[in-house]
């Protein structure tokens, strides 16, 4: 992900600085930007499939058949899910249940 719109959007501040030195140690191998983990709290502002959240990239690419199954792209990790007796149980929206292969990523990613 390019950060020039970032910086822009930033000009002129502390966080331009951050972004542009992040961007440097990136192309030098440093891994600046998957050192830092998003905090999701209740998950309304976290994209389920699109934004990294849990490992280290986006799960429409760990679970691309998964994601192409899905009715909802932008879909948010609270709308996916409830709370039932303090367990987290996943509510989903596919256009039709997986099979074959999209199996395999199911039990992964259950």
């Amino acid at each position: 992900m390019s950060r020039e719109p970032l910086t822009r959007v930033f000009a002129g501040t502390s966080w331009s600085n951050i972004i542009r030195v992040g961007a440097e140690l990136d192309e030098k191998g440093l891994a600046f930007s998957t050192s830092f983990r998003k905090n999701i709290g209740e998950g309304k502002e976290t994209r389920l499939w699109k934004d990294v959240w849990v490992g280290n990239k986006p799960l429409k690419e760990e679970f691309g058949r998964l994601f192409r199954l899905e009715t909802d792209k932008d879909v948010k990790v609270a709308e996916r899910g409830e709370w039932v007796d303090q367990t987290w149980k996943w509510v989903w929206n596919w256009r039709r249940q997986p099979r074959g292969r999209g199996m395999g990523e199911w039990d992964r990613l259950s």
